[in-house]
């Protein structure tokens, strides 16, 4: 048997480091583009997942349409978040995308002033963010990848901490008007600051669209918040402009490796984290109860995945609901939540008469729009 004794392996050229890197001690490092898994830090990167609907969103609602990806503005102008099936051709990209965010400028505004912006952001949060080691000394990066189809310009990223008393500003250029093309950074980790490790807020990733504030500092981890540098290209200024963002990914290192694509089912289940529709629409057995009295009855629900924090809840209408009890259903006006935590809640339908003290029941619905949603996001 013989034995091939190296220090490392590289291409013939040697111009792009070492592949393989071997230490004394027998092991070795090596640079694998395409075969390790949860290498993506962010979420629905490929925007896969619309858990609350594919349009009906305009950038001043400061809200989420497509899950983890919120857009928000403050302008005189006004544009729409929509999915799209627009995305990099397999040629191009060399894998498919299902869907791009879009963002549609339905009202200009052709001169922002000091406080006006407009942005697409990922909230990712401090679990998740660990891994890079942010406010730790030494040096450490990560990189992030995306397609971006959009008028050609100047563009900023801006990653921020959740006090946002730390910000890094990242130039790219869109060469090619309304073609996809694909922007990859590498940024360095900051090793000052406070920054969350928890189930808070760690790093805020932003796309900016247009600002009139003073440009921030570039290519330097800063003191304070910006949303963009010099020359950022505003969207905002005419009804003919369309943003598409899609294949996002960011991830440890200096290396941009190929896109992780996931199952649909496990992204589905990373964005309910964050935001779960926990009932939508007509049936029965939303929850076994007890009544109390005769005008309401309650029981506990567990949800489908713990969540990141206790949930915000919202109903569509109480009158959706209705106790069904020894073979009568009675309509509820209010449904309500109480003891309520990140994976459970107590759940009451009230507002009825008639009902027998002491007897088991079940909520149900009344209608085809009954809904509850949790949100818990960053």
């Amino acid at each position: 048997m013989s034995t091939l004794k190296v220090n490392s392996i590289s291409d013939a050229a040697g111009a792009n480091g070492n592949a393989i890197t071997l230490a004394t001690d027998g092991t070795c490092t090596a640079k694998v583009t395409n075969n390790l898994s949860n290498r993506n830090i962010v979420i629905n990167g490929n925007f896969a997942v619309w858990q609350r609907g594919t349009s009906g969103v305009n950038t001043s609602a400061n809200a989420y349409l497509a899950d983890r990806f919120k857009a928000m503005s403050s302008s005189d102008g006004e544009a729409a978040v929509t999915r799209d099936t627009d995305t990099p051709t397999a040629a191009e990209a060399g894998t498919k995308f299902p869907y791009s965010l879009k963002v549609d400028v339905s009202t200009a505004d052709s001169s922002l002033a000091a406080n006006q912006y407009a942005i697409i952001t990922q909230r990712i949060e401090g679990n998740n963010l660990s891994r890079l080691g942010f406010g730790i000394a030494g040096t450490r990066y990560f990189t992030l990848q995306f397609w971006v189809k959009a008028p050609a310009g100047t563009y900023y990223l801006s990653f921020r901490n959740s006090a946002y008393n730390r910000y890094y500003l990242k130039a790219y250029t869109v060469s090619s008007g309304d073609t996809w093309e694909k922007k990859t950074m590498t940024i360095p980790v900051d090793t000052s600051g406070t920054w969350v490790s928890d189930n808070g807020q760690g790093l805020d990733v932003q796309w900016s669209l247009g600002t009139g504030a003073t440009a921030g500092i570039v290519d330097a981890w800063t003191a304070g918040s910006s949303h963009a540098g010099s020359s950022q290209y505003n969207l905002l200024s005419s009804t003919s402009n369309n943003f598409y963002l899609t294949g996002v990914q960011l991830e440890v290192g200096s290396v941009a490796t190929d896109f992780e694509h996931r199952s649909y089912a496990d992204e589905l289940d990373r964005c309910k984290r964050y935001y779960q529709i926990y009932w939508s629409g007509t049936g029965e057995g939303i929850a076994t109860t007890a009544n109390w009295g005769t005008a309401a009855s309650y029981g506990a629900i567990r949800w489908e995945k713990e969540l990141r924090a206790v949930p915000s809840i919202t109903v569509s209408s109480g009158g959706h609901f209705k106790l069904r009890s020894t073979s009568t259903d009675k309509t509820a006006s209010t449904v309500n939540f109480g003891s309520t935590n990140s994976y459970s809640s107590r759940i009451g339908v009230e507002g009825f008469t008639g009902a027998t003290d002491g007897n088991a029941g079940w909520i149900g619905t009344t209608s085809s729009s009954a809904k509850i949603t949790l949100d818990a996001e960053l």
